[in-house]
């Protein structure tokens, strides 16, 4: 997963053809991986994992991290 404040980096704007394996080798720090498991969500953050995130994973298929809400997208 990768992780952007400003911009998403990829080529007009379409996700689908963002490079992740370029971010993670360019922009460690905001490169991760991510498992859901027993109803949370866990973001592992950096090159050796130094930011850990987990969040409860609601029925409603939303979650907040920090304080900005998703919603799972189909």
């Amino acid at each position: 997963m990768y992780r952007a404040y400003d911009d998403i980096r990829a080529p007009d704007g379409d996700i689908r053809r963002f490079d992740f394996d370029a971010a993670e080798q360019t922009d460690p720090v905001n490169s991760g991986h991510y498992v859901v498991q027993g109803g949370q969500l866990t973001l592992t953050m950096g090159e050796r994992g130094e930011e850990t995130i987990t969040v409860p994973m609601r029925q409603d298929g939303r979650l907040t991290i920090e304080t900005v809400e998703y919603t799972r997208q189909r």
